[in-house]
């Protein structure tokens, strides 16, 4: 089948359409050059999706009167404004990084069989760095994970634990895209893939854990009305947010139940 010569016509409504859904869109344009330079495509086709960018982000500013998104607590601006290049350096190249690879929340020591199954994960890993021979495509995915993270990195690199993580959902989807990359053509295909699984499927049940008993936690406090001002659950609890967003909703409930004014 032959590679088109330029993307879809759809494509630019639902690039539209996703940026007024989800501000982590707005890194589409980029993406787009990426995959055109993979694909060995010209650039100028790449153009009108920057121009439907800007207007989609100058319409975002006067909405929102400025970048919008969340605000760091200590100096009132917006996060996406404050980043310092210490943190922005140690979140793409440690935190990302590790996030990606190794998704586990050590706030308990992981069962024997999971310690076994990342073991075997990183041999594997090790194993497809030697043997896997790079691709345009490859390396196209990862300058795409690196890209899908720029709409998230104020929240990812003012996060020192595994809760930062959780701004990570579209960098996954590049991460596994790279994983399966590195995974075609090599020997042995079956059985790295299994372990690859075996692995996230444990490393999930292992971090569920954790955000099963801080919901318990915070529903509990909400539906005791113990929150107020000056009183609520921890910010986080083991490495899982508490009450990020919600509280004031939370102490309304909790207000409603017990029957305060």
């Amino acid at each position: 089948m032959p590679t088109p010569s330029r993307p879809p016509r759809g494509s630019p409504a639902c690039f539209a359409a996703a940026a007024l859904t989800k501000e982590s869109a707005f890194v589409f344009p980029l993406l787009v050059v990426g995959y055109a330079w993979a694909k060995r495509q010209p650039l100028k086709w790449t153009a009108p999706y920057f121009a439907l960018a800007a207007m989609l982000f100058a319409y975002r500013w006067s909405l929102f009167g400025g970048i919008g998104g969340y605000l760091n607590s200590a100096t009132g601006r917006p996060a996406a404004l404050s980043l310092g290049l210490a943190s922005t350096v140690k979140a793409v190249t440690v935190r990302l990084w590790t996030s990606l690879y190794f998704p586990l929340n050590w706030s308990e020591e992981p069962s024997l069989a999971l310690v076994i199954l990342a073991i075997a994960y990183m041999a594997v890993i090790i194993w497809l760095a030697v043997r896997s021979r790079p691709s345009r495509m490859v390396w196209f995915a990862a300058a795409a994970i690196l890209i899908s993270t720029i709409p998230v990195l104020s929240l990812l690199a003012g996060s020192p634990a595994l809760a930062g993580s959780r701004v990570l959902y579209l960098p996954s989807v590049w991460f596994a895209i790279l994983l399966a990359l590195a995974l075609d053509g090599v020997q042995v295909r079956h059985a790295v893939v299994a372990i690859v699984l075996l692995f996230q499927v444990l490393a999930l049940q292992h971090n569920l854990g954790f955000w099963e008993t801080a919901s318990a936690q915070v529903k509990a406090a909400c539906e005791a009305g113990v929150l107020s001002a000056t009183n609520s659950v921890p910010d986080s609890i083991d490495g899982v947010p508490a009450l990020a967003n919600g509280k004031p909703e939370c102490v309304e409930i909790g207000h409603n139940r017990s029957g305060k004014p």
